[in-house]
């Protein structure tokens, strides 16, 4: 089993492979030297190196042993020189890198990538904290729509209820109701009590008002998905 470098944790699972064993001993000696012809020899010398450690790269196949890792495997050059050397002596390197899935990569252009994967992360979770929200909006709002259907009924049970309550007091204590004869008979029997008058109740059960809960909740929620779909 290969073992990389450095890994880089995408957001959606996926994951970079990064390799730092580039050889630098011809660079190293080219830089070295004092004499004029030599450092340009061993500059040629240093960029076959880096194309012979770009061919080895593509052929162990990163991205085979790691089922989540795109088709490329970054060559980490530790120097901006070192690249810069390569390129000179051979500029074919970025085409032969591309065409072999190895990109190279100095310190500047690896922090540029990690800060681009960083950013990632952040979008990732703000869009991750958005569905959330969306998911918990959806559920209140079901449960609100519930809650005003047990209001709406109540509010007619009310309502029901005060009209039965009129009815019924209409029929014992409007005119010939039993109410009617008890007091007259306790103006013959000369009672103590009296038998006061009992008021009808005024039913004022107030109605929904907002024009939101005429929306269904199946509207509502098709317009969220236009919503999204246009903003995607």
């Amino acid at each position: 089993m290969l073992r990389p470098d450095m890994t880089i944790q995408l957001p959606n699972g996926r994951e970079i492979v990064v390799d730092a064993k580039t050889p630098l001993d011809a660079f190293l000696d080219a830089s070295g030297t004092a004499e004029v012809t030599t450092p340009s020899l061993r500059f040629a010398a240093h960029a076959l190196r880096v194309k012979a450690h770009l061919k080895a790269l593509s052929g162990k196949a990163y991205w085979k042993q790691f089922e989540k890792a795109p088709d490329f495997v970054v060559c980490f050059l530790p120097s901006e020189a070192l690249f810069s050397a390569a390129l000179e002596a051979d500029p074919s390197l970025i085409e032969f890198s591309a065409q072999n899935h190895v990109v190279m990569a100095t310190p500047t252009t690896l922090i540029a990538l990690l800060r681009a994967v960083e950013f990632g992360w952040q979008q990732s979770e703000i869009t991750k904290n958005a569905k959330a929200i969306h998911e918990m909006g959806k559920k209140i709002y079901e449960k609100l729509t519930v809650a005003q259907g047990h209001v709406t009924k109540l509010g007619n049970a009310l309502s029901n209820s005060v009209d039965y309550y009129n009815r019924f007091l209409g029929s014992i204590e409007g005119k010939g109701g039993v109410f009617t004869y008890g007091r007259q008979l306790g103006e013959l029997a000369h009672g103590d009590g009296e038998l006061a008058e009992i008021s009808k109740l005024q039913s004022e059960v107030r109605e929904m008002e907002s024009q939101e809960w005429s929306r269904p909740l199946l509207a509502i929620s098709a317009s969220d998905s236009e919503s999204n779909a246009i903003r995607d």
